[in-house]
């Protein structure tokens, strides 16, 4: 279960830095190639609740060990992301 609650976190902290890119889409843009270079904030909560529900539904989809490895690897590649975008001085964005 650690693994899930890891993976979520960091997705959702990728959502955070994915509605900042948003507000300042002036100085960055997306690179996902799903959401395109410059989407709308309702597209990214849309994209980002379909994945975090997405991430929980792992566990009814598959046996214990694979959705626990499923959701390790989510949680290395969201924490690649999310480092390399504090990196490009991108931030956190959770206004609504």
């Amino acid at each position: 279960m650690n693994e899930l609650i890891l993976s979520t976190i960091m997705l959702f902290a990728d959502y955070g830095q994915t509605r900042y890119i948003v507000s300042n889409s002036d100085r960055y843009y997306e690179t996902n190639v799903l959401l395109g270079p410059n989407p709308c904030a309702s597209d990214v909560d849309k994209y980002f609740t379909g994945v975090i529900l997405l991430n929980a539904g792992v566990k009814l989809l598959l046996p214990k060990r694979q959705a626990e490895k499923t959701w390790r690897i989510v949680s290395i590649f969201q924490a690649s992301f999310v480092t390399q975008n504090q990196r490009l001085g991108i931030g956190f964005d959770y206004r609504f």
